[in-house]
């Protein structure tokens, strides 16, 4: 019996158990002051009505606060939660409307631009961060835990494996470029003599790296400070955050699978790591052009009997009365088309399916 409730008070992440406790230390105390030692459903759907009324909780908040209820209650009295129905729609009435304050992110220019435009001497510091925050799609609280002994320097690739990834996957990224690994050298030349401790972030300051370490607040400060140095708006929306979202958004932009936006993130959904896109304006542009036809071409016969591919967009004519074929998103290299056209006028046009 000992060495089951032992294995049961393991359960759960060690790092987030104070917070799983605290929650259900607070749901555990208002039963009490109600009198309360019955976790129905309606208890349940009370508790958090009130704390929607009373602490003006957020949606977030709610659901946070239910997920560890819900776990300590399994733990702890062998009641599952997650059956009570009412109480879930309940919380996803609560979610209607609401939106989540998301992090600002930098683009591919402001990205490279700070880096190459900001003054070593005072900037070198915080472009390390930056640079292996985006890089590698960090969290703050990761990159307090990287230490010398996670990176290993191949010349003109630096590889970097996360120690203590929040999902528990082992996840490592790669710097390459000749001025990314530039950068990278020089932080790490820096690195005082006869340094004991191994945590890779230093204080930077004046020219020089000091034994003082990087906290997770002076890191997650970084973008406030990069997006300051470019003159952006509202610099206090640029958090810690904004690393990984900026990690995150980049290849999409560039053309990146969401499944390798995953693996690069340890994501384990889909739907998680949507969340750390921001707005596309090129998935926009992309959608708008399906969505418009803007990459329809046209096929003319000319008089000397070959096919003539106007460039993209440059048609105005309508062709939805005219005969034949139509290409879509027609792109030729060295191709030969044989086609037999009966009963046409030279001037008519014709229309070649894909």
């Amino acid at each position: 019996m000992v060495e089951a409730n032992e294995a049961v008070s393991s359960v759960g992440s060690s790092k987030s158990r104070e917070k799983y406790f605290a929650a259900y230390r607070h749901f555990i105390q208002w039963c009490n002051e109600k009198n309360v030692n019955i976790y129905s459903e309606n208890i349940l759907l009370r508790y958090f009505h009130q704390m929607q009324k009373d602490k003006k909780w957020k949606s977030s908040t709610m659901w946070s606060r239910y997920s560890m209820i819900k776990s300590e209650l399994i733990i702890k009295r062998g009641i599952n939660i997650s059956q009570y129905l009412k109480l879930r729609c309940f919380l996803k009435k609560a979610n209607e409307g609401y939106s989540a304050k998301k992090s600002r992110i930098f683009t591919k220019e402001q990205f490279e631009g700070f880096l190459m435009d900001a003054p070593d001497e005072v900037y070198l510091g915080i472009k390390i961060v930056l640079l292996i925050g985006v890089t590698g799609a960090c969290r703050c609280d990761e990159m307090t835990k990287i230490t010398i002994d996670d990176i290993e320097d191949k010349g003109n690739l630096i590889l970097i494996k996360i120690p203590d990834s929040k999902t528990k996957k082992l996840r490592s990224f790669t710097i390459i470029g000749e001025m990314f690994v530039n950068i990278y050298h020089k932080y790490v030349s820096l690195r005082p003599r006869y340094m004991q401790g191994r945590r890779f972030f230093l204080k930077y300051q004046n020219g020089k790296c000091y034994r003082n370490v990087m906290g997770i607040h002076t890191i997650s400060a970084v973008p406030r400070k990069v997006a300051k140095f470019l003159k952006l708006n509202n610099i206090q929306e640029y958090t810690g955050h904004c690393l990984r979202r900026t990690s995150a958004t980049l290849p999409i932009d560039g053309g990146g699978s969401i499944d390798s936006l995953k693996h690069h993130g340890g994501c384990t959904s889909t739907s998680v790591a949507e969340e750390y896109i921001d707005e596309s304006i090129s998935i926009k542009v992309e959608n708008a052009t399906e969505i418009l036809n803007l990459n329809e071409t046209v096929v003319r016969e000319t008089d000397a009997g070959n096919l003539e591919v106007p460039s993209v967009n440059t048609l105005t004519e309508s062709t939805s009365s005219l005969h034949g074929f139509n290409f879509q998103n027609a792109t030729f290299t060295n191709c030969t088309f044989n086609i037999t056209l009966m009963n046409r006028s030279e001037n008519e046009f014709c229309s070649i399916p894909p």
